[in-house]
């Protein structure tokens, strides 16, 4: 590989896809936003190479190396399985096929049989001391990753306060209590977040309190509020997601619905509120926030009455 090749692989090039082409992501090659998942891509080919002495994706032009990375596999890799694991799921073209979050892939890289695997494989002193810093390398850049999320919205524990009733019916609570209760137990599936217990939230039921004195007070880094004015069988449902630690709103939206859709209500809150928490929503995820629930709304009432 000649010098100015060399150059271009190395570097971002003006006026192009941002990123080295050699660990662009798929979707940034294609001029598709990017999201914590090209990252991951991003190192997996870092990886790969730290492995196998070459690059994921070879060419002799940029274009060669992007077209490489959008339609072809890279070469197998002569290491251990777990190793070669972490690498193709790290590698996947599409990104619900990848690790989804740092944490997955961090998780993975500290399991116990990966050092372990790469000692066996690499007997030589030398080349296995490498696999080892590399390890250190890659543990810290994950971590970097990790760390550098939040300004996406990546939040790791939450409280849903009981949502406001505005109603001239004193029966009506029924549908804040049960509102505020579904979204709650819905957003307790996902993994790695730390819901806040409705009966700990319980206590900020019909007070004004400022999202960052509750979500001090509960050691958590988003808020959820709300407020639900009925009138007749017309309900008007307005939420506010906030960010405890920057002191501003993350997503707030409005939804006017008849009494009788309060079922799928909830479900736009949630999965509004998931996206935000979590960017992306993987398969798993969406199962996961959508098990036990009905899709007969009359029956969604009654269960919340």
């Amino acid at each position: 590989m000649d010098d100015d090749l060399t150059q271009t692989l190395g570097g971002t090039i003006a006026g192009t896809v941002l990123g080295t082409p050699a660990y662009t992501s798929p979707e940034q090659a294609e001029g598709r936003p990017a999201d914590a998942r090209s990252d991951i891509f991003s190192f997996g080919a870092v990886f790969y190479e730290m492995l196998s002495g070459r690059r994921a994706f070879a060419g002799n032009s940029a274009a060669a190396v992007i077209g490489a990375i959008v339609h072809k596999e890279p070469e197998p890799l002569n290491a251990p399985p777990a190793l070669v694991a972490i690498v193709q799921k790290c590698l996947a073209k599409s990104r619900d096929e990848r690790y989804q979050t740092a944490t997955e892939l961090r998780k993975a890289l500290e399991s116990p049989v990966v050092p372990a695997l790469a000692a066996a494989t690499f007997p030589w002193r030398s080349v296995a001391a490498a696999v080892g810093v590399s390890m250190v390398v890659i543990a810290g850049v994950v971590g970097a990753i990790y760390k550098t999320r939040p300004a996406s919205g990546h939040i790791d524990s939450i409280a849903v306060l009981p949502l406001e009733i505005r109603s001239s019916d004193p029966d009506a609570d029924y549908i804040s209590d049960g509102i505020t209760e579904s979204i709650n137990n819905s957003l307790a599936q996902l993994p790695d977040l730390k819901v806040i217990p409705l009966s700990v939230a319980q206590h900020y039921k019909g007070k004004s309190a400022d999202f960052q004195k509750v979500g001090a007070e509960l050691g958590v880094q988003g808020v959820l509020t709300g407020h639900i004015t009925q009138r007749g069988d017309e309900l008007s449902v307005g939420v506010e997601l906030d960010d405890v630690s920057k002191g501003r709103q993350l997503w707030g939206q409005s939804y006017n619905r008849d009494v009788g859709d309060l079922l799928h209500v909830e479900g736009d809150i949630t999965r509004e509120v998931s996206q935000r928490l979590r960017s992306q929503l993987s398969a798993d995820d969406r199962k996961k926030l959508a098990a036990g629930s009905t899709e007969n709304p009359e029956a969604y009432q009654i269960y919340l009455k």
